[in-house]
């Protein structure tokens, strides 16, 4: 059967609807690239103390293009870096604090979660399920070890953390807590968002630390740096144990105010990476909400 004359001309319109959106997006691109290889070049010749706005005018178009595409390239592999940081950041006890990081997401914020109710309870589940899946885990990892006699001896200091697992699980085995209710762009895409968040209070909290070992001990940086990333890790420990809805939004909201004014006051490198943290914290929350193309 021959298509009829209307659908023959809904393909030819979305056909030249799609060529004139790639054609545009190519044209975006292009002018992307060019723009931010005149902004590196510009940065370059101002820190060479050059005349920068004659000598950008004089550069050729394909070096600037060239200037763009390679600090672009540059900026998506940190980019990528950082994610996959973000995502290993989040990942101790994400089975329990994935629901809330959920919420937070769709329901556009703390205070949207929190008014949902019933998300004290629902971790409480989740709490007491992991424990008992622990128990489980470490009981296998004893007798996988047993059979094997040269780690045979390793089964003891397991068995201590066994017990002690065991000291915190109380009655019977919990009923598996509810399937996640999925932000519309999927786990991966929250917990990288929430690893975000706790890498920029994490970071900032050892910051705090740093500059109080900086006045206390001047020119050793090697403590400096140590009091830094142990802090950044107490601080991790701390939020991924007590999840982002054990506070209010006011307590939440009072926080990044802090860090916003706390980037003001540290050098420009490091209060710039803060700014950098807290925009993508905020923008991935939105970006995780939005429905997948």
């Amino acid at each position: 059967m021959n298509e009829a004359p209307a659908d023959r001309q809904g393909s030819q319109t979305r056909d030249a609807l799609a060529v004139v959106e790639v054609t545009v997006s190519s044209i975006a691109l292009v002018g992307y690239l060019l723009v931010i290889g005149l902004i590196v070049t510009w940065i370059r010749l101002v820190a060479a103390r050059l005349p920068a706005d004659a000598a950008t005018s004089a550069v050729d178009g394909k070096m600037l293009f060239g200037t763009g595409l390679r600090a672009v390239g540059a900026m998506t592999v940190m980019f990528g870096a950082l994610c996959v940081f973000a995502w290993l950041s989040a990942a101790r006890k994400w089975d329990v604090n994935a629901q809330d990081w959920h919420d937070i997401v769709t329901q556009h914020g703390v205070s949207g979660a929190l008014a949902r109710g019933g998300a004290g309870d629902e971790r409480a589940r989740r709490e007491a399920f992991r424990a008992h899946q622990q128990v489980e885990r470490l009981e296998r990892l004893i007798r996988t070890l047993c059979r094997f006699r040269p780690l045979s001896g390793l089964s003891r200091p397991v068995g201590v953390l066994r017990d002690r697992a065991r000291a915190n699980v109380a009655g019977e085995v919990p009923p598996q807590p509810p399937e996640l209710r999925s932000a519309p762009l999927g786990d991966p895409m929250v917990r990288i968002v929430a690893g975000f968040n706790i890498l920029v209070l994490s970071a900032v909290a050892g910051l705090a630390a740093a500059r109080v070992a900086e006045l206390v001990l001047p020119h050793t940086w090697w403590v400096i740096l140590g009091i830094w990333a142990i802090f950044l890790l107490l601080t991790r420990r701390v939020l991924t144990e007590l999840g982002p809805l054990r506070w209010g939004a006011r307590v939440h909201a009072l926080v990044w105010v802090s860090i916003v004014l706390a980037a003001a006051f540290v050098a420009a490198p490091a209060g710039i990476l803060i700014l950098t943290g807290v925009a993508l914290s905020t923008a991935g929350r939105v970006l995780a909400r939005q429905q997948p193309p």
